[in-house]
């Protein structure tokens, strides 16, 4: 166990949940770093995505790359870095954890004979993911597959169960298809550390470790 002599922080609005310290479990033998919580400190986080303030506060976020002229927002860029998996006919792509639907309705944009399915934990009113997609919610296993592709952006390190979750995916994955994850690296943004209602962090190295554990060749992308 880690003891780190600083509050902890609300992810969206950074508002203090704690004055802390925050105490940090490290896996001894994957290296994962995770917040150990008992379980009515683990039900109130997860109380605070399915409430209204949570579903609708939304905030823009573009980003300056060297490709493109004018600062492009994640989900674009996202869309981007997905352009050979998106050239399968026919697609069919998972979104866990899709919030507002902003990378569906990219990916939608480039493949628009694609069939695109956003999930999450509770009803997300914003949801836009474009014409021939769908919002899911309530038990993952009921969400219908087979997926050529699923997607969760900044999604994961706000799962408990992690390895429950990634074998529950795979059953809903298309034989030869693939799961793309991005999440925040603390090696390099560290303060991502004091996000009081994450449960996970993750390296590039701890990430490759949780999938490839359970069969997944492991490939890193741009960022």
């Amino acid at each position: 166990m880690h003891e780190v002599p600083h509050p902890l922080f609300r992810h969206q609005d950074f508002v203090i949940l704690s004055d802390g310290p925050l105490i940090l479990g490290e896996c001894r033998e994957c290296g994962q770093v995770f917040r150990p919580l008992d379980a009515r400190e683990a039900e109130a986080v997860d109380a605070g995505f399915r409430t209204d303030c949570y579903a609708e506060h939304r905030e823009d976020h573009h980003v300056k790359v060297d490709e493109f002229e004018t600062p492009v927002s994640a989900g674009f860029l996202q869309a981007e870095l997905l352009s050979e998996e998106l050239g399968r006919t026919p697609l069919r792509v998972l979104d866990f954890g899709c919030f507002n639907g902003e990378l569906l309705g990219e990916i939608g944009r480039r493949v628009p004979a694609s069939e695109r399915v956003g999930y999450d934990v509770a009803p997300r009113p914003g949801f836009d993911g474009g014409p021939a997609s769908r919002f899911a919610t309530g038990r993952l296993e009921d969400v219908d597959g087979p997926f050529d592709l699923i997607v969760m952006s900044h999604s994961l390190q706000y799962v408990r169960n992690l390895d429950g979750l990634v074998r529950t995916l795979t059953q809903r994955l298309a034989p030869g298809g693939s799961i793309f994850v991005q999440v925040p690296d603390y090696t390099i943004k560290p303060c991502t550390l004091l996000f009081g209602d994450l449960y996970n962090h993750f390296s590039a190295a701890t990430l490759a470790v949780l999938f490839e554990r359970h069969g997944y060749c492991v490939e890193e992308m741009n960022t």
